[in-house]
């Protein structure tokens, strides 16, 4: 599809394309040759730079996401903050991939989240 997009192949009258990345985990050339077709074709180009919140909203982000309190949380948030970087589009994302992973999971007869060691190894990949 991006190939018929920068190529013209499309009628990119009615298309509306986000593009999420972290600016360490890609190619900038790669990107900005990108940027160029789309404008080439005439597709307006908006970039916005996010930034990471702050810890403490995050541990509250993450306390409200599990309807746990903040201080039965705080070192499942920490973990995450640390890997996501305070990002919390790539909080969610790696909070499902710890669910798929059986990292992180819902006890029933404690209604609560729990979580295992593993959630702490410094390599955990998302």
């Amino acid at each position: 599809v991006m190939a018929e997009l920068v190529s013209g192949g499309i009628d990119t009258s009615c298309i509306f394309l986000v593009l999420g990345y972290r600016d360490n985990e890609i190619n900038q050339a790669v990107l900005n040759d990108l940027t160029a077709c789309l404008r080439r074709s005439c597709v307006p180009v908006q970039h916005i730079h996010l930034v990471g919140i702050d810890e403490p909203y995050f541990i509250d982000l993450i306390s409200n996401a599990l309807c746990m309190l903040p201080r039965h949380c705080k070192s499942l948030s920490t973990a995450v903050y640390r890997k996501t970087k305070g990002n919390p589009f790539f909080a969610f994302q790696m909070l499902g991939s710890l669910v798929d992973r059986r990292i992180l999971s819902y006890n029933k007869s404690c209604k609560c989240w729990t979580w295992t060691d593993a959630i702490y190894n410094q390599d955990l990949s998302e």
